[in-house]
C-alpha cells in the first residue's frame, strides 16, 4: 500500500465517523429542542434576601413556587426586580433563566463540529481522487 492509499483510507474513516456522529449529535439536538420548546415563559420576582435571594413566579395552573435562586443564579441576576423566566408544565417548581440550556448548546457545536471533519475529509478524499487520477 502506498502512502496515499493510506491517506485515502484513513480520509474514509474520517468521512464515515464525522457524518455518523453528526448525524447522531444532530438527532439529540433535536430531540433537546422540541423538549425546551415547550417550556413557558413567566416572570418571576426576585426577593433579596442576606445570602442569596429567592424567586417566585406563577405557573399557567395558578399556583404560586417558589425557591431560593443558587449562586451561579445570583450572580446572572443581579439586582434585578423581575426576570423573565421558564418552566415546563410537568415540573412547573423548577425554573431557568434561558429557554435553551447549555447542554444543548453544546450538543449542537459538536455537530457542527463532527460534520465540518467530515464534510473537510470528504472534500480531501475527492482532491485526492482527482491527483490519484
Amino acid at each position: 500500500m502506498s502512502g496515499e492509499d493510506i491517506l485515502g483510507l484513513v480520509l474514509e474513516t474520517l468521512i464515515l465517523l464525522g457524518l455518523v456522529s453528526a448525524a447522531v449529535c444532530l438527532v439529540i439536538w433535536l430531540l433537546m429542542r422540541a423538549a425546551s420548546s415547550a417550556m413557558l415563559e413567566t416572570t418571576a420576582i426576585i426577593l433579596p434576601a442576606d445570602e442569596l435571594a429567592s424567586a417566585r413566579w406563577m405557573a399557567d395552573d395558578g399556583r404560586l413556587y417558589s425557591r431560593e435562586l443558587a449562586h451561579h443564579e445570583h450572580d446572572e441576576v443581579g439586582t434585578l426586580e423581575s426576570v423573565t423566566v421558564y418552566y415546563s408544565r410537568r415540573s412547573p417548581e423548577t425554573i431557568r433563566f434561558a429557554r435553551h440550556s447549555e447542554a444543548e448548546r453544546a450538543v449542537f457545536v459538536l455537530f457542527a463540529i463532527t460534520a465540518g471533519i467530515g464534510i473537510a475529509s470528504f472534500v480531501a478524499s475527492m482532491i485526492l481522487l482527482v491527483v490519484e487520477g
